[in-house]
């Protein structure tokens, strides 16, 4: 298995691309000016947006996030960050309101205004050229333009990654599977329209597929065409004993995936199957418990 460069907490890879976009949202995010993440679906824009800001001046702060679903009319009062998501998917109405708060804020200084990073879709400059997205609210919103590379771009992390989620999965279950060279051959020939997020799927689903210890190219070129399966129970190894009570044992479930994980809390929360939010407020129940 490759080694990886671990950065920023969120990002395991070995691409040099993927790394200079990492340095580089490392080092603007002591700044306070807008940032714009542009990248395909499942390609990580709303992990960077968050790692950006929880290494700023501001990550004590507090943090909003806007959706074309959720956003309003309401203005960003004592508010030190705003993510705004999916940015591409607003409306022109949203977007024309979306540019007279941020315009109102930018006048007051960045020191005074919230720290605005966007995230949109790849194809940004080719809605804005065919006039689908407004280029005044691109413009005041992309001081700093980082853009994120797809799965497919990112040379063996592929491979890398599906082995680590292997290894996951068999730290979880107690079992030795290993991904066999003709299913790393697959996942090489494989696209992931949502990244990271369906490689993710895709070893989850055909890891509890597999009967054997190694993982073959039968098990991929079946799940390629299946539709999504409710996985089999998971038999928690070392968690689970008579008279613990349940909160204990989920606890005892959530400290273990994250010393696993070496306290990689975005892909801890992916194998317990709950939000990265509900995940930090588990943390924040034992806080004074452990030592986290």
């Amino acid at each position: 298995m490759n080694n990886f460069v671990e950065d920023l907490g969120r990002f395991q890879t070995s691409s040099d691309r993927l790394m200079g976009v990492l340095n580089t949202a490392r080092n603007i995010s002591a700044t306070l000016n807008p940032v714009m993440i542009l990248g395909d679906s499942g390609s990580g824009r709303r992990e960077l947006a968050l790692e950006i800001h929880e290494n700023s001046t501001r990550r004590n702060g507090r943090l909003i996030r806007w959706t074309a679903s959720d956003f309003g009319d309401s203005r960003a009062s004592s508010v030190d960050t705003v993510i705004i998501e999916n940015i591409d998917s607003f409306n022109s109405a949203q977007q024309q309101n979306l540019f007279a708060i941020v315009s109102d804020y930018v006048e007051l200084g960045l020191m005074r205004s919230p720290r605005w990073i966007a995230t949109g879709c790849a194809d940004m400059m080719t809605r804005i050229r065919k006039e689908n997205f407004s280029v005044r609210l691109y413009q005041i919103l992309s001081t700093q333009v980082l853009v994120l590379p797809n799965l497919q771009d990112r040379g063996d992390d592929i491979v890398t990654l599906a082995e680590r989620f292997v290894d996951d999965w068999n730290m979880i279950t107690g079992q030795k599977k290993i991904l066999s060279s003709q299913a790393k051959k697959a996942i090489r020939q494989m696209t992931f329209a949502r990244n990271v997020s369906d490689l993710f799927d895709e070893i989850q689903k055909v890891y509890f597929k597999s009967e054997v210890d190694a993982i073959g190219f039968e098990n991929f070129s079946a799940a390629i065409n299946a539709p999504a399966a409710v996985l089999p129970s998971v038999d928690l190894v070392g968690v689970a004993s008579v008279g613990v009570t349940l909160s204990e044992m989920e606890k005892r479930l959530i400290l273990q995936t994250l010393e696993m994980t070496k306290q990689n809390r975005t892909r801890a929360a992916e194998i317990l199957g709950i939000s990265i939010r509900t995940l930090r407020n588990k943390l924040q129940e034992y806080r004074g418990e452990v030592n986290l």
